[in-house]
Protein backbone atom coordinates (compact mmCIF):
# COMPACT_ATOMS: atom_id res chain seq x y z
CA UNK A 1 0.00 0.00 0.00
CA UNK A 2 1.35 3.34 -0.76
CA UNK A 3 2.02 5.77 1.67
CA UNK A 4 -0.73 8.31 0.97
CA UNK A 5 -3.29 5.14 1.21
CA UNK A 6 -1.99 4.46 4.45
CA UNK A 7 -2.73 8.22 5.34
CA UNK A 8 -6.00 8.00 4.49
CA UNK A 9 -6.76 4.93 5.91
CA UNK A 10 -5.60 5.51 9.12
CA UNK A 11 -7.44 8.63 9.57
CA UNK A 12 -10.85 6.71 8.41
CA UNK A 13 -10.27 4.28 11.39
CA UNK A 14 -8.95 1.67 9.45
CA UNK A 15 -5.12 -0.02 10.35
CA UNK A 16 -2.94 -1.27 7.40
CA UNK A 17 -4.32 -4.58 7.27
CA UNK A 18 -7.93 -3.31 6.18
CA UNK A 19 -9.86 -3.51 9.29
CA UNK A 20 -12.03 -0.82 10.99
CA UNK A 21 -10.27 -0.01 14.66
CA UNK A 22 -11.64 0.59 17.71
CA UNK A 23 -11.18 3.46 20.18
CA UNK A 24 -10.76 3.17 23.66
CA UNK A 25 -13.09 5.25 25.63
CA UNK A 26 -10.41 7.61 26.82
CA UNK A 27 -9.73 7.97 23.02
CA UNK A 28 -13.63 9.17 22.26
CA UNK A 29 -13.89 11.70 25.25
CA UNK A 30 -10.85 13.08 23.99
CA UNK A 31 -12.11 13.50 20.47
CA UNK A 32 -15.40 14.83 21.62
CA UNK A 33 -14.07 16.95 24.07
CA UNK A 34 -12.31 18.98 21.54
CA UNK A 35 -15.76 19.84 19.87
CA UNK A 36 -16.74 21.61 23.63
CA UNK A 37 -16.55 25.31 23.45
CA UNK A 38 -13.96 27.17 25.60
CA UNK A 39 -15.98 28.41 27.49
CA UNK A 40 -17.30 25.38 29.35
CA UNK A 41 -14.20 23.81 29.62
CA UNK A 42 -12.48 26.56 31.32
CA UNK A 43 -15.35 27.14 34.30
CA UNK A 44 -12.44 28.47 36.81
CA UNK A 45 -12.04 30.86 34.72
CA UNK A 46 -15.09 32.61 33.91
CA UNK A 47 -16.40 35.09 36.76
CA UNK A 48 -18.60 34.24 39.90
CA UNK A 49 -21.19 36.20 38.61
CA UNK A 50 -21.29 33.97 34.99
CA UNK A 51 -21.12 31.13 37.17
CA UNK A 52 -23.87 31.71 39.55
CA UNK A 53 -26.28 32.69 36.69
CA UNK A 54 -25.57 29.39 35.06
CA UNK A 55 -26.44 27.78 38.52
CA UNK A 56 -29.58 29.63 38.67
CA UNK A 57 -30.60 28.93 34.72
CA UNK A 58 -30.12 25.05 35.86
CA UNK A 59 -31.49 24.83 38.96
CA UNK A 60 -34.19 26.84 37.08
CA UNK A 61 -34.58 24.20 34.40
CA UNK A 62 -34.56 20.86 36.86
CA UNK A 63 -37.02 22.56 38.91
CA UNK A 64 -39.56 23.02 35.68
CA UNK A 65 -38.66 19.10 34.88
CA UNK A 66 -38.93 18.10 38.23
CA UNK A 67 -43.10 19.96 38.30
CA UNK A 68 -43.85 18.10 34.76
CA UNK A 69 -42.80 15.29 36.77
CA UNK A 70 -45.16 15.51 39.47
CA UNK A 71 -47.68 16.39 37.27
CA UNK A 72 -47.12 13.49 35.05
CA UNK A 73 -47.31 11.20 37.99
CA UNK A 74 -50.41 12.36 39.56
CA UNK A 75 -52.14 12.52 36.35
CA UNK A 76 -50.64 8.35 35.82
CA UNK A 77 -52.21 8.10 39.21
CA UNK A 78 -55.35 9.13 38.14
CA UNK A 79 -55.70 7.13 34.98
CA UNK A 80 -55.08 4.43 37.57
CA UNK A 81 -57.42 4.68 39.47
CA UNK A 82 -60.07 5.01 36.59
CA UNK A 83 -58.54 1.92 35.13
CA UNK A 84 -59.27 0.14 38.80
CA UNK A 85 -62.95 1.34 38.96
CA UNK A 86 -63.75 0.16 35.45
CA UNK A 87 -62.22 -3.24 36.31
CA UNK A 88 -63.72 -3.38 39.71
CA UNK A 89 -67.75 -2.57 37.75
CA UNK A 90 -66.75 -5.40 34.89
CA UNK A 91 -66.03 -7.94 37.69
CA UNK A 92 -69.22 -6.72 39.81
CA UNK A 93 -71.02 -7.24 36.64
CA UNK A 94 -69.65 -11.00 35.89
CA UNK A 95 -69.87 -11.99 39.38
CA UNK A 96 -73.63 -10.60 39.44
CA UNK A 97 -74.55 -13.38 37.11
CA UNK A 98 -72.85 -15.67 39.08
CA UNK A 99 -75.69 -14.89 41.72
CA UNK A 100 -72.77 -13.15 44.41
CA UNK A 101 -74.18 -10.90 46.53
CA UNK A 102 -74.12 -7.34 46.09
CA UNK A 103 -72.18 -6.78 50.05
CA UNK A 104 -69.79 -9.57 49.06
CA UNK A 105 -68.10 -8.03 46.67
CA UNK A 106 -65.45 -6.52 48.35
CA UNK A 107 -65.09 -9.30 50.69
CA UNK A 108 -64.91 -11.43 47.20
CA UNK A 109 -62.46 -9.53 46.14
CA UNK A 110 -60.07 -10.10 48.99
CA UNK A 111 -60.28 -13.97 48.35
CA UNK A 112 -59.88 -13.47 44.73
CA UNK A 113 -57.80 -10.74 43.34
CA UNK A 114 -58.51 -8.61 40.71
CA UNK A 115 -55.61 -8.60 38.75
CA UNK A 116 -56.11 -12.85 38.70
CA UNK A 117 -59.30 -12.18 36.86
CA UNK A 118 -57.95 -9.97 34.19
CA UNK A 119 -56.89 -11.50 30.36
CA UNK A 120 -53.95 -10.88 27.92
CA UNK A 121 -55.07 -7.47 27.10
CA UNK A 122 -55.94 -5.93 30.64
CA UNK A 123 -59.83 -6.21 30.89
CA UNK A 124 -61.64 -8.69 32.85
CA UNK A 125 -61.88 -12.16 31.68
CA UNK A 126 -65.79 -12.79 32.02
CA UNK A 127 -64.51 -16.69 31.80
CA UNK A 128 -62.00 -16.50 34.60
CA UNK A 129 -64.51 -15.03 36.81
CA UNK A 130 -67.13 -17.62 36.66
CA UNK A 131 -64.47 -20.58 37.21
CA UNK A 132 -63.13 -18.15 40.50
CA UNK A 133 -66.66 -17.50 41.43
CA UNK A 134 -67.55 -21.53 41.15
CA UNK A 135 -64.59 -22.15 43.35
CA UNK A 136 -65.72 -19.18 45.42
CA UNK A 137 -68.90 -21.04 45.80
CA UNK A 138 -67.10 -23.87 47.26
CA UNK A 139 -65.25 -22.15 49.83
CA UNK A 140 -67.67 -19.45 50.99
CA UNK A 141 -71.29 -20.24 49.86
CA UNK A 142 -72.76 -17.78 52.45
CA UNK A 143 -71.25 -15.08 49.25
CA UNK A 144 -74.00 -16.25 47.35
CA UNK A 145 -77.91 -15.89 46.91
CA UNK A 146 -79.34 -19.13 47.97
CA UNK A 147 -80.33 -21.65 45.41
CA UNK A 148 -84.14 -22.11 45.37
CA UNK A 149 -84.98 -25.82 46.14
CA UNK A 150 -87.34 -27.15 43.98
CA UNK A 151 -90.75 -27.53 45.36
CA UNK A 152 -92.65 -30.68 45.16
CA UNK A 153 -95.94 -31.58 46.45
CA UNK A 154 -94.10 -34.73 47.82
CA UNK A 155 -91.27 -32.74 49.75
CA UNK A 156 -94.55 -29.90 51.57
CA UNK A 157 -94.63 -27.91 48.80
CA UNK A 158 -97.80 -26.53 47.17
CA UNK A 159 -97.52 -27.36 43.03
CA UNK A 160 -97.60 -23.70 41.03
CA UNK A 161 -100.75 -21.86 40.77
CA UNK A 162 -102.14 -23.31 43.87
CA UNK A 163 -103.29 -21.25 47.02
CA UNK A 164 -103.71 -23.56 49.42
CA UNK A 165 -105.75 -22.93 52.73
CA UNK A 166 -104.99 -20.46 55.34
CA UNK A 167 -105.34 -21.56 59.22
CA UNK A 168 -108.38 -19.61 59.30
CA UNK A 169 -109.80 -21.16 56.78
CA UNK A 170 -108.82 -24.91 58.31
CA UNK A 171 -110.60 -23.04 61.87
CA UNK A 172 -114.08 -22.69 60.62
Amino acid sequence: MSETTEELSTQSGENSEGYAETSTPEQEHALNSESVPDEQDNLLELPPEKLAGMVRDKRKAEASVRSKLREAEAERDKLAGAVTGFRRQSFAAAAKSTQLQDTALDDALKVVPLEDMLGEDGTVDAAKVKESMQALRRSHPHYFEPIPKASSIGQGGAPAGFEGASWSDVLR
